[in-house]
């Protein structure tokens, strides 16, 4: 027995895609299987799934739902006490089927239900992370005339299509120019001037650094250490939590007293893992580059600047040393919940599909030329730092 129904979402949020084993209750067995095996689906795209339910022997029911659920949970141990919070995203249900009398019931057979589900525009991507998560799915269920109910769901991915403003695509400034002292004498100053093609970048794309530095201290400087570093900060209410780690790392060779070095399209690449956390209140993502400059037994200098993640490419994309425009990689897909991984759609057949009408069937939609000679080392993801930050 096959049951149609068309579910479209209002508000909609990103999750990491899951396909969950089916729920077994009662005789019935539910499972919601998507159609296609996307990594991720973004604003405006369709997501198809159907609602399967094997049962083996009568059953009454009051009603068979399906709803599309988003949101974002944080939650965290703080000394006297745990904190958590919540914020949604869509949450909104539709009946597929229910009773036409109260002698109505679901006869022995296997019964599929197709759902639609449509994402909306203004949400975030989905996210896992050590104290919260951004999760999306199409959930199933049945609630039974002798009371409780039976559930399963369905986990999907969903990529944000927040655009990088204009104004991001011009030149950021890395400069500082200072004395540097050894204990108490005066080595003399390191001018830096350097600068970013732009401050709005995607995952994927290159952080391309241009410029000169000009040592006129008395010490040499032993290695350059430029570095992504990324801060996730959670919000509970007044309650703060970060995360602070360097997810990129590149060293660059030194220079000796005197030296003038060029510095042309020097590349530090944004790694897959970057997010961007627009729409989201509960879970924000900073992203910043600091240059480094290490002396031999003297104090470093450090110059640092902003850059801000989208999903769209801002100015001229710069996804090789070049700054030449190439399409950018794909989206990086964040890990899954821990649930169990179900059989294949398949092995889902059980007793031959019921032949006889529907007791009721319910339609309808709801809305509720580049100097890298000198690079040295890169490090693809270096967990430097990782910090624990509460107010």
């Amino acid at each position: 027995m096959i049951y149609s129904c068309v579910l479209l979402g209002r508000r909609g949020s990103f999750v990491p895609h899951h396909k969950p084993s089916p729920r077994t209750d009662a005789g019935v067995k539910m499972s919601v299987a998507l159609d296609s095996a996307l990594p991720c689906y973004y604003w405006g795209q369709e997501v198809t799934a159907h609602v399967i339910i094997n049962v083996d022997t009568q059953i009454t029911c009051k009603v068979v739902m399906a709803s599309m659920k988003g949101y974002c949970k944080v939650s965290w141990h703080e000394v006297d006490k745990h904190v958590t919070a919540t914020e949604t995203y869509c949450d909104g249900s539709f009946p597929l089927w229910s009773p036409s009398d109260a002698k109505d019931s679901l006869v022995p057979g296997e019964y599929q239900f197709p759902v639609q589900t449509r994402i909306p525009s203004d949400v975030p991507s989905s996210y896992e992370g050590p104290h919260g998560h951004i999760r999306y799915e199409i959930e199933a269920k049945i609630e039974l005339a002798s009371g409780g109910s039976i559930t399963s769901s369905a986990w999907f991915n969903v990529t944000s299509g927040a655009d990088l403003p204009l104004p991001l695509a011009g030149m950021v400034p890395f400069y500082n120019e200072g004395d540097i002292w050894c204990f108490c004498c005066r080595e003399g100053p390191i001018i830096i001037s350097l600068s970013a093609q732009k401050r709005g970048y995607v995952p994927g794309e290159l952080v391309l650094l241009s410029g000169e530095v000009n040592n006129r201290t008395l010490s040499h400087v032993e290695n350059t250490e430029i570095t992504l570093n990324e801060t996730i900060t959670y919000r509970a209410g007044e309650h703060v939590k970060k995360k602070h780690a360097v997810i990129q790392q590149v060293k660059r060779q030194g220079m000796r007293s005197g030296e003038i070095d060029e510095w042309r399209c020097v590349p530090l690449r944004v790694p897959e893992s970057a997010v961007c956390l627009r729409y989201c209140k509960l879970i924000t993502a900073e992203y910043e580059v600091k240059i480094q400059f290490n002396f031999n037994n003297v104090a470093s200098v450090l110059v640092a600047n902003n850059i801000i993640l989208g999903h769209y490419p801002v100015g001229i994309p710069s996804f090789t040393i070049e700054g030449a425009s190439r399409e950018p990689p794909p989206p990086y897909t964040p890990p899954s919940p821990t649930i169990d991984t179900p059989p294949p759609y398949s092995s889902l057949t059980g007793t031959p599909f019921h032949s006889s009408s529907p007791s009721k069937q319910l339609s309808g939609s709801l809305y509720d030329a580049a100097d890298d000679s000198k690079v040295i080392e890169e490090q693809p993801r270096s967990i430097m730092q990782d910090q624990d930050l509460v107010s």
